[in-house]
């Protein structure tokens, strides 16, 4: 109820203004409006450069994870290629049944071989 009376108190205030005084209530709302207009379009700006600066922030952390679980699974299937050529060189296997069985590259073959003797 309180809030009601002060506002109807501020409008008999307005309402009892001279031209002049009208005049300058005017502007002085105009300045607060866009002062606050002002304020708000900061925000938004400063809000939409930090999403801006976050998702950049994100896709780079991304890559770099990406890229390195990339290269630990190439690593892994790498290890596990080489071991697997070594075991069917043992079992005295050719290059030809290699490449059918693994299909993987004569140049890896060999390297492997080449570390065997």
């Amino acid at each position: 109820n309180e809030k009601i009376f002060k506002e109807a108190t501020k409008k008999t205030e307005v309402a009892n203004f001279t031209t002049e005084e009208s005049q300058e209530y005017e502007r002085s709302l105009k300045a607060l409006r866009d002062y606050y207009s002002l304020l708000k379009t900061a925000q938004n700006k400063g809000e939409t450069k930090g999403k801006t600066e976050g998702k950049t922030e994100g896709r780079i952390e991304g890559r770099i994870e990406g890229k390195a679980e990339g290269r630990i699974e190439g690593e892994e299937i790498g290890v596990k290629k080489t071991l697997q050529i070594f075991e069917l060189i043992k079992q005295g296997k050719t290059d030809e049944e290699i490449i059918k069985k693994l299909k993987c590259s004569i140049t890896l073959i060999q390297t492997v071989r080449k570390s065997v003797k």
